[in-house]
């Protein structure tokens, strides 16, 4: 129940050209397996450039919805200490790795991080965004700032989820990389982020644990959830 990415599927596949781009990619797939041209090991690791789109309420740096660097930093470390199997727990290198963009798409120099604030949308500084019942819509919050999708892995950091403060409900979700506008990953400020035992004074939901994080991108690279048929 934590995480939405089953129901904004749903919604997506309501879209006729979506479900097509799903279709074809899900038989790209299906074609490298069957031809033996993947294997469990290539030798190769793969970096995903990644920008982090803070859509904050007004807060300075580091305060409320407008996250610091360096819990955003957490994430990504965590993200790549999972799929490249440096956690006890998670042995296995998926040789995937992910990293702030270094530059952006008109070959600028960035951080990766870009701060927006979206208090001006309607329904984002009441509710967040919209995902069942109130907030914001989606599409209009993720326009503030998107990078081309076929270059960088999106994540949008916002404040809430359908009104939820922060808090108990849907945590965050992705989409399955398909080329399409918008995709990439949404998730709450207060996911976002790895703390055990929550020592750095950051709030975090779960603990601090970040497995939130990990599992939407297992969805960004087309993992259904285990319970899938």
């Amino acid at each position: 129940a934590q995480c939405g990415f089953d129901g904004q599927r749903s919604k997506l596949q309501q879209n006729a050209e979506f479900v097509e781009m799903e279709k074809n990619f899900e038989n790209k797939i299906q074609h490298h397996i069957k031809n033996g041209l993947v294997s469990a090991k290539s030798g190769t690791v793969y970096t995903i450039p990644t920008v982090v789109h803070v859509l904050h309420k007004g807060e300075a740096v580091g305060t409320g919805t407008n996250i610091s660097d360096a819990q955003i930093e957490s994430a990504i470390d965590r993200l790549n200490e999972v799929y490249r199997g440096l956690d006890p727990s998670s042995p296995i290198d998926f040789e995937v790795q992910f990293a702030l963009a270094k530059r952006d798409a008109d070959c600028n120099a960035t951080t990766g991080i870009n701060r927006v604030n979206a208090s001006g949308v309607t329904g984002y500084s009441a509710n967040g965004v919209f995902y069942e019942s109130a907030g914001a819509d989606e599409d209009d919050l993720k326009d503030l700032s998107r990078w081309p999708e076929t270059d960088y892995l999106n994540i949008w950091i916002v404040s809430e989820i359908d009104g939820n403060d922060g808090g108990a409900g849907i945590q965050g979700y992705a989409n399955f990389f398909n080329g399409n506008l918008r995709e990439g990953s949404v998730m709450m400020a207060s996911v976002f982020g790895y703390d055990p035992g929550n020592t750095n004074g950051w709030g975090l939901n779960s603990n601090g644990d970040g497995g939130t994080v990990v599992h939407e991108f297992g969805h960004y690279l087309h993992l259904y959830h285990t319970f899938q048929r």
